[in-house]
């Protein structure tokens, strides 16, 4: 009892204290919801005064070295597959067949589709023999008269009445002639009724009159031919005899001319025997051959010709010793290409009088006659296509001399101008290419007949006439005659 009034005393006391109602212990017994209270108003935040803002700090970013970093092996490819023995077999007997037919140029194509990535070590040697080889006879080849390796061409054998036969390379015909070339190289024509019988000539037969010249040409030089038919020959020199490596290459364009291709490579051989510079040699050589044709040319006053052939010599053989020294700067050469162009023979030039007589009075214009307009001015030329050789009077013994001369004079000059009229002849036979053989010969009488129109004639009729009383047409027979005697001698020192 006691321990239950102690209870109820603590109670009111504490409910005293708290300041509560001792009976608000009723009302967990009346009602299970929650009391609610009104919310107490929000309270107001305190505000602080604004601070400004920081100043942000810069930090300075380290500087870092850049690390190398080792590539990666690069991942080889895969090595090439390498030609197989019995390839690397078929391959030089392919280019073994070429070489020994003469086809030069086949050969180097087959070189050209070969890969040299897939030669096997222990052929590369050998492969690279045959590279220099095969270049070495198509650099030659290009040094012949027709520049390449020809098939034989069709040949024809003319029967002459009573004087033997001609094997020869037809170039054309008509009613009563025959044009042929030889196969020496030597350009003529025959009539039809000196001939018993034409008739064309199998390709083996050809090739035997091929070989049978071939075989004399050879003996010419001093070599001896042997060898059996479809086999390389074998050359030797006669006692006391050295054929050069020139030589040989002579041979080599007699084969190459008329398509004895399987003949070239020994001919080749020996050459490069005996001139292991060859090809230097012969260039110089061909040089040497354009110019005697260019002086051949202006010699007889082929404009046209003489045009063609200077090109050739500036386009490849510029650098050569023969067009330094005998075109480039000899005077009467360079006279003959580019000297003044001068009127032809048919109107001679008039000498010019140093008092030239008054001027006629100009007419007055007509007034019908509407005014000319100008012709448009003519752009400049361009020297590298302007013609070199200048027109030169075809034949100065065409233009009569002036009436009136001493008779002695007119005899001198008449007689003067058969003289040149027969070295004329001569210089025509003397073209090397239509005459391989005689064409010296020819140019030899040429200039002994040119020499003795001027000493024996020309320049006595001179001597007859006084000063500055000699004709113009006199003055051009000798300009022409010394001239042409000029570039004969010239040929034939240098044949």
């Amino acid at each position: 009892m006691a321990g239950l009034l102690a209870l109820v005393v603590g109670y009111g006391w504490a409910c005293f204290e708290a300041k509560r109602n001792p009976f608000d212990i009723l009302k967990l017994f009346a009602s299970t919801e929650p009391e609610k209270r009104d919310p107490a108003p929000p309270s107001t935040p305190r505000k602080d005064p604004a601070k400004p803002d920081p100043v942000p700090l810069k930090k300075e970013t380290p500087k870092t070295e850049p690390v190398a970093v080792k590539p990666a092996d690069p991942v080889p490819p895969p090595a090439p597959k390498l030609y197989s023995v019995s390839e690397m077999n078929l391959l030089f007997g392919a280019l073994d067949d070429h070489l020994r037919r003469g086809r030069f140029y086949e050969a180097g194509e087959r070189l050209k589709t070969t890969s040299k990535l897939m030669i096997p070590p222990e052929h590369a040697s050998r492969f690279g023999q045959y590279e220099i080889r095969v270049r070495t006879y198509n650099d030659l080849i290009r040094e012949t008269t027709k520049g390449v390796a020809i098939e034989m061409p069709k040949m024809t054998r003319i029967l002459i009445r009573n004087a033997g036969k001609l094997i020869v390379k037809v170039l054309g015909e008509d009613g009563s002639s025959v044009y042929y070339e030889t196969i020496t190289g030597i350009k003529s024509k025959i009539g039809r009724d000196q001939t018993e019988r034409i008739e064309p000539l199998d390709p083996v037969y050809a090739n035997a009159e091929v070989t049978l010249e071939l075989k004399n040409q050879c003996k010419y030089k001093g070599l001896l031919v042997e060898g059996e038919p479809g086999k390389p020959f074998a050359y030797t020199e006669m006692p006391g005899r050295k054929v050069t490596g020139l030589q040989f290459f002579e041979l080599a364009d007699f084969c190459a001319r008329n398509g004895a291709n399987d003949k070239l490579p020994a001919l080749f051989d020996q050459a490069l025997k005996r001139d292991p510079d060859l090809l230097n040699t012969v260039h110089e050589a061909k040089a040497e051959r354009l110019v005697n044709v260019l002086l051949y040319f202006l010699s007889i006053n082929a404009t046209a010709d003489a045009t063609t052939t200077y090109a050739m010599l500036q386009e490849r053989y510029r650098t050569t010793k023969a067009f330094r020294e005998q075109v480039e700067t000899d005077a009467d050469v360079r006279m003959a290409l580019g000297g003044p162009t001068r009127k032809p023979a048919s109107d001679p030039v008039a000498r010019v009088d140093p008092k030239p007589p008054p001027a006629d009075p100009e007419p007055a214009p007509k007034p019908t006659d509407p005014p000319k307009p100008p012709e448009p001015s003519k752009p400049p030329t361009d020297p590298s296509t302007q013609r070199p050789v200048a027109e030169r009077s075809a034949n100065p013994t065409a233009v009569n001399l002036p009436e009136g001369l001493p008779a002695r004079v007119a005899q001198l000059v008449s007689q003067g101008d058969r003289y040149f009229d027969e070295a004329m002849r001569h210089l025509q036979r003397s073209d090397p290419n239509e005459n391989p053989e005689t064409w010296a010969e020819e140019n030899k009488k040429a200039l002994e007949f040119f020499s003795k129109a001027n000493l024996e004639c020309y320049f006595p009729a001179q001597d007859l006439l006084p000063n500055g009383g000699i004709p113009q047409s006199l003055l051009d027979r000798v300009r022409e005659t010394t001239l042409r005697s000029s570039l004969c001698r010239k040929r034939s020192v240098r044949k």
